[in-house]
Protein backbone atom coordinates (compact mmCIF):
# COMPACT_ATOMS: atom_id res chain seq x y z
CA UNK A 1 0.00 0.00 0.00
CA UNK A 2 1.22 3.74 -0.90
CA UNK A 3 0.35 7.22 -1.88
CA UNK A 4 2.02 8.63 -4.94
CA UNK A 5 0.95 12.67 -4.92
CA UNK A 6 1.76 14.23 -8.15
CA UNK A 7 1.39 17.88 -8.03
CA UNK A 8 2.67 21.51 -6.95
CA UNK A 9 5.25 22.54 -4.52
CA UNK A 10 4.99 26.45 -3.82
CA UNK A 11 6.66 28.78 -1.01
CA UNK A 12 3.58 30.41 0.27
CA UNK A 13 3.59 34.35 1.00
CA UNK A 14 0.70 34.74 3.66
CA UNK A 15 -0.67 38.11 4.02
CA UNK A 16 -2.95 38.52 6.90
CA UNK A 17 -4.93 41.70 6.69
CA UNK A 18 -8.21 43.57 8.01
CA UNK A 19 -10.50 43.04 4.48
CA UNK A 20 -9.46 41.91 1.09
CA UNK A 21 -8.54 44.35 -0.93
CA UNK A 22 -10.43 46.12 -3.72
CA UNK A 23 -9.62 47.35 -7.24
CA UNK A 24 -7.59 50.27 -7.36
CA UNK A 25 -6.71 50.06 -3.24
CA UNK A 26 -3.18 49.58 -1.58
CA UNK A 27 -3.52 48.47 1.79
CA UNK A 28 -1.10 47.71 4.88
CA UNK A 29 -0.88 43.89 6.09
CA UNK A 30 -0.80 43.34 9.76
CA UNK A 31 1.63 40.91 9.11
CA UNK A 32 3.48 38.14 6.92
CA UNK A 33 4.54 34.93 7.10
CA UNK A 34 6.68 32.00 4.22
CA UNK A 35 5.99 28.63 4.80
CA UNK A 36 5.53 25.64 2.80
CA UNK A 37 2.92 25.29 0.33
CA UNK A 38 1.31 23.92 -2.96
CA UNK A 39 -1.52 22.05 -3.01
CA UNK A 40 1.05 18.51 -3.70
CA UNK A 41 3.31 19.19 -1.06
CA UNK A 42 0.47 19.97 1.51
CA UNK A 43 -1.62 16.95 0.70
CA UNK A 44 1.78 14.49 0.70
CA UNK A 45 2.36 16.45 3.99
CA UNK A 46 -1.12 15.51 5.51
CA UNK A 47 -0.96 11.88 4.26
CA UNK A 48 2.71 11.21 5.64
CA UNK A 49 1.43 12.68 8.96
CA UNK A 50 -2.09 10.61 9.08
CA UNK A 51 0.43 7.07 9.00
CA UNK A 52 0.88 6.64 4.65
CA UNK A 53 3.95 6.03 3.03
CA UNK A 54 4.45 9.09 0.51
CA UNK A 55 6.04 9.33 -2.20
CA UNK A 56 6.07 13.21 -4.06
CA UNK A 57 6.46 13.67 -7.44
CA UNK A 58 6.96 17.45 -8.70
CA UNK A 59 9.46 19.98 -9.51
CA UNK A 60 11.20 23.04 -7.90
CA UNK A 61 13.78 25.66 -9.41
CA UNK A 62 17.40 25.32 -8.35
CA UNK A 63 16.57 28.66 -6.52
CA UNK A 64 17.31 29.59 -2.52
CA UNK A 65 13.59 28.52 -2.05
CA UNK A 66 14.34 25.20 -3.47
CA UNK A 67 16.32 22.99 -0.54
CA UNK A 68 14.98 24.22 2.37
CA UNK A 69 11.37 23.46 1.23
CA UNK A 70 11.94 20.04 0.17
CA UNK A 71 13.88 19.46 3.35
CA UNK A 72 10.65 20.30 5.20
CA UNK A 73 8.80 17.94 2.74
CA UNK A 74 10.94 15.32 3.76
CA UNK A 75 10.87 15.70 7.41
CA UNK A 76 7.76 14.99 7.34
CA UNK A 77 8.09 11.34 6.56
CA UNK A 78 7.46 11.83 2.76
CA UNK A 79 9.54 10.10 -0.32
CA UNK A 80 11.36 13.18 -2.48
CA UNK A 81 13.01 11.09 -4.54
CA UNK A 82 10.92 12.30 -7.57
CA UNK A 83 11.09 15.98 -7.21
CA UNK A 84 12.57 17.43 -10.18
CA UNK A 85 14.45 20.25 -9.98
CA UNK A 86 14.65 22.74 -13.22
CA UNK A 87 17.64 25.17 -13.72
CA UNK A 88 15.44 27.24 -16.01
CA UNK A 89 12.52 28.07 -13.83
CA UNK A 90 11.34 29.31 -10.32
CA UNK A 91 9.93 27.84 -7.24
CA UNK A 92 6.44 28.41 -7.65
CA UNK A 93 4.96 30.88 -5.16
CA UNK A 94 1.68 31.64 -3.95
CA UNK A 95 0.18 34.83 -2.53
CA UNK A 96 -2.11 34.61 0.10
CA UNK A 97 -3.88 36.79 1.74
CA UNK A 98 -6.03 36.10 4.78
CA UNK A 99 -9.12 37.91 6.25
CA UNK A 100 -11.87 37.38 8.96
CA UNK A 101 -10.65 33.43 8.51
CA UNK A 102 -11.16 33.69 4.53
CA UNK A 103 -8.78 33.82 1.89
CA UNK A 104 -8.10 34.66 -1.11
CA UNK A 105 -4.78 33.02 -3.32
CA UNK A 106 -2.55 34.03 -6.28
CA UNK A 107 -0.35 31.00 -7.50
CA UNK A 108 3.03 31.60 -9.72
CA UNK A 109 3.45 28.32 -11.10
CA UNK A 110 7.26 28.53 -11.97
CA UNK A 111 8.79 25.27 -12.01
CA UNK A 112 5.64 23.47 -11.09
CA UNK A 113 4.75 24.09 -14.90
CA UNK A 114 7.85 22.31 -16.40
CA UNK A 115 7.33 19.46 -14.28
CA UNK A 116 7.89 16.08 -16.52
CA UNK A 117 5.02 14.03 -15.43
CA UNK A 118 7.33 11.19 -15.01
CA UNK A 119 6.79 8.96 -11.66
CA UNK A 120 8.41 6.42 -10.45
CA UNK A 121 8.37 2.72 -12.24
CA UNK A 122 7.54 1.09 -9.11
CA UNK A 123 4.18 2.49 -9.00
CA UNK A 124 3.10 1.93 -12.77
CA UNK A 125 0.18 -0.57 -13.41
CA UNK A 126 1.05 -1.47 -9.36
CA UNK A 127 -2.18 -2.37 -7.77
CA UNK A 128 -2.31 -1.41 -4.10
CA UNK A 129 -1.20 2.30 -5.09
CA UNK A 130 -3.58 5.32 -4.44
CA UNK A 131 -2.63 8.62 -6.91
CA UNK A 132 -3.43 11.61 -5.70
CA UNK A 133 -3.45 14.82 -8.30
CA UNK A 134 -4.73 18.13 -8.34
CA UNK A 135 -4.40 20.85 -11.55
CA UNK A 136 -1.15 23.50 -10.31
CA UNK A 137 0.44 21.25 -12.68
CA UNK A 138 0.57 21.13 -16.83
CA UNK A 139 -1.84 19.27 -17.68
CA UNK A 140 0.23 17.59 -20.16
CA UNK A 141 2.24 16.36 -17.25
CA UNK A 142 -0.83 14.94 -15.38
CA UNK A 143 -1.80 13.40 -18.79
CA UNK A 144 1.54 11.58 -19.54
CA UNK A 145 2.11 10.38 -15.21
CA UNK A 146 -1.78 8.71 -15.85
CA UNK A 147 -0.54 6.99 -19.11
CA UNK A 148 2.37 5.57 -17.06
CA UNK A 149 0.45 4.68 -13.95
CA UNK A 150 -1.65 2.66 -16.52
CA UNK A 151 -5.35 1.12 -14.86
CA UNK A 152 -4.68 -0.88 -11.86
CA UNK A 153 -3.55 2.23 -9.72
CA UNK A 154 -6.64 4.21 -7.55
CA UNK A 155 -6.85 7.58 -9.08
CA UNK A 156 -7.64 10.46 -6.89
CA UNK A 157 -8.12 13.89 -9.06
CA UNK A 158 -8.58 16.99 -6.82
CA UNK A 159 -10.04 19.25 -9.65
CA UNK A 160 -8.33 22.87 -8.06
CA UNK A 161 -8.04 25.15 -9.35
CA UNK A 162 -10.85 24.48 -11.86
CA UNK A 163 -9.50 24.80 -15.32
CA UNK A 164 -12.10 23.94 -18.23
CA UNK A 165 -9.13 22.49 -20.34
CA UNK A 166 -9.14 19.64 -17.50
CA UNK A 167 -12.06 18.66 -17.88
CA UNK A 168 -11.73 15.38 -19.70
CA UNK A 169 -9.11 14.59 -17.04
CA UNK A 170 -12.30 13.85 -14.62
CA UNK A 171 -12.92 10.62 -16.70
CA UNK A 172 -9.76 9.91 -15.99
CA UNK A 173 -10.28 9.62 -12.34
CA UNK A 174 -11.72 7.19 -9.77
CA UNK A 175 -12.76 10.03 -7.73
CA UNK A 176 -13.17 13.85 -8.25
CA UNK A 177 -12.62 15.87 -5.63
CA UNK A 178 -14.23 19.96 -5.63
CA UNK A 179 -15.39 22.74 -4.19
CA UNK A 180 -18.51 24.83 -4.89
CA UNK A 181 -16.32 27.14 -7.01
CA UNK A 182 -14.78 24.55 -8.64
CA UNK A 183 -18.25 22.67 -9.10
CA UNK A 184 -19.04 25.83 -11.03
CA UNK A 185 -16.42 26.19 -13.15
CA UNK A 186 -17.33 22.72 -14.67
CA UNK A 187 -20.86 22.55 -14.19
CA UNK A 188 -22.63 25.96 -13.99
CA UNK A 189 -26.21 26.02 -12.32
CA UNK A 190 -28.73 26.66 -14.48
CA UNK A 191 -30.75 29.13 -12.16
CA UNK A 192 -30.76 30.04 -8.45
CA UNK A 193 -30.67 27.06 -6.79
CA UNK A 194 -27.36 25.21 -6.39
CA UNK A 195 -28.65 21.83 -7.07
CA UNK A 196 -25.26 20.82 -5.68
CA UNK A 197 -26.14 16.83 -5.89
CA UNK A 198 -27.61 16.92 -9.47
CA UNK A 199 -24.54 19.22 -10.91
CA UNK A 200 -22.08 16.77 -8.99
CA UNK A 201 -23.38 13.67 -10.84
CA UNK A 202 -22.93 15.61 -13.79
CA UNK A 203 -18.90 15.03 -13.40
CA UNK A 204 -19.53 10.89 -13.85
CA UNK A 205 -18.46 9.54 -16.56
CA UNK A 206 -15.86 7.00 -17.87
CA UNK A 207 -13.70 5.74 -14.99
CA UNK A 208 -14.81 8.36 -12.61
CA UNK A 209 -17.79 6.66 -10.17
CA UNK A 210 -17.53 9.49 -7.01
CA UNK A 211 -17.87 13.22 -6.92
CA UNK A 212 -17.04 14.62 -4.23
CA UNK A 213 -18.25 17.96 -3.35
CA UNK A 214 -16.69 20.05 -0.14
CA UNK A 215 -18.47 22.61 1.52
CA UNK A 216 -16.72 24.23 4.41
CA UNK A 217 -18.29 24.65 7.92
CA UNK A 218 -20.96 22.56 6.12
CA UNK A 219 -19.04 19.39 5.44
CA UNK A 220 -19.29 17.76 2.23
CA UNK A 221 -21.39 15.81 -0.23
CA UNK A 222 -20.48 12.39 -2.03
CA UNK A 223 -22.60 11.37 -4.49
CA UNK A 224 -22.74 8.50 -7.36
CA UNK A 225 -24.85 7.65 -9.93
CA UNK A 226 -27.55 6.79 -7.59
CA UNK A 227 -26.60 8.36 -4.19
CA UNK A 228 -25.78 11.45 -2.57
CA UNK A 229 -24.61 11.23 1.16
CA UNK A 230 -24.09 14.62 3.24
CA UNK A 231 -20.83 14.45 6.12
CA UNK A 232 -21.55 17.14 8.86
CA UNK A 233 -18.35 19.12 9.78
CA UNK A 234 -17.58 19.22 13.59
CA UNK A 235 -18.04 23.04 15.01
CA UNK A 236 -14.45 24.34 15.72
CA UNK A 237 -12.63 27.66 16.54
CA UNK A 238 -11.13 28.57 12.83
CA UNK A 239 -8.06 30.00 12.25
CA UNK A 240 -6.63 29.55 9.27
CA UNK A 241 -8.87 28.00 6.30
CA UNK A 242 -5.47 27.58 3.45
CA UNK A 243 -4.83 24.02 4.31
CA UNK A 244 -8.86 22.74 4.46
CA UNK A 245 -9.25 21.64 1.67
CA UNK A 246 -5.45 20.04 1.29
CA UNK A 247 -5.86 18.42 3.94
CA UNK A 248 -9.41 16.90 3.22
CA UNK A 249 -7.98 15.47 0.41
CA UNK A 250 -4.84 13.48 1.65
CA UNK A 251 -6.66 12.27 4.96
CA UNK A 252 -8.84 10.91 2.41
CA UNK A 253 -5.82 9.06 0.12
CA UNK A 254 -4.63 7.97 3.26
CA UNK A 255 -7.26 6.02 4.49
CA UNK A 256 -8.58 4.60 1.89
CA UNK A 257 -4.95 3.65 1.04
CA UNK A 258 -4.89 2.28 4.51
CA UNK A 259 -8.21 -0.10 2.97
CA UNK A 260 -10.88 2.00 4.64
CA UNK A 261 -14.61 2.00 3.24
CA UNK A 262 -15.34 5.61 1.31
CA UNK A 263 -17.80 6.57 4.11
CA UNK A 264 -15.61 5.76 6.60
CA UNK A 265 -12.46 7.52 5.02
CA UNK A 266 -14.46 10.75 4.70
CA UNK A 267 -15.47 10.89 8.00
CA UNK A 268 -12.02 10.89 8.91
CA UNK A 269 -10.93 13.34 6.34
CA UNK A 270 -13.51 15.95 7.62
CA UNK A 271 -12.25 15.26 11.17
CA UNK A 272 -8.49 16.07 9.74
CA UNK A 273 -9.61 18.98 7.88
CA UNK A 274 -11.47 20.57 10.77
CA UNK A 275 -8.12 20.56 12.86
CA UNK A 276 -5.90 22.01 10.09
CA UNK A 277 -8.46 24.78 10.08
CA UNK A 278 -7.57 25.52 14.00
CA UNK A 279 -4.00 25.94 13.55
CA UNK A 280 -1.78 28.65 10.94
CA UNK A 281 -0.34 27.71 8.24
CA UNK A 282 -1.18 25.13 4.91
CA UNK A 283 1.21 22.32 5.37
CA UNK A 284 2.33 23.32 9.30
CA UNK A 285 -1.51 22.96 9.82
CA UNK A 286 -1.77 18.91 9.11
CA UNK A 287 -2.74 16.73 11.62
CA UNK A 288 -1.47 13.84 12.90
CA UNK A 289 -3.46 10.47 12.98
CA UNK A 290 -3.25 10.34 16.82
CA UNK A 291 -5.05 14.23 16.86
CA UNK A 292 -7.57 12.85 14.46
CA UNK A 293 -8.22 9.91 16.36
CA UNK A 294 -8.84 11.82 19.31
CA UNK A 295 -11.11 13.99 18.01
CA UNK A 296 -13.01 11.23 16.27
CA UNK A 297 -13.21 9.71 19.72
CA UNK A 298 -14.66 12.84 21.36
CA UNK A 299 -17.34 13.15 19.12
CA UNK A 300 -18.48 9.55 19.43
CA UNK A 301 -18.23 10.35 23.08
CA UNK A 302 -20.43 13.73 23.27
CA UNK A 303 -22.42 11.82 20.44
Amino acid sequence: MAVLVIGSINLDLTFRIAGFVRPGETMLAEGLTTSLGGKGANQAVAAARLGAAVTLAGAVGTDAAAGPLVVEIAAAGVDVAAVERHRDSPTGMASIALADGENSIIVAQGANAAFSGNVPSSFRNAAGVTALFQLEIGIAAIERALDQLGQAPRVILNAAPARPEARPLLARADIVIVNESELEAFVPAASGEPAFAERARALLGGRLRTAILTLGAEGCLAVTRDRADAFAAPVVDVVDTVGAGDCFCGALSARLDAGDAIDTAIAFAIQAAALAVTKPGAAASMPTLPEVTAMLAGNQTRN
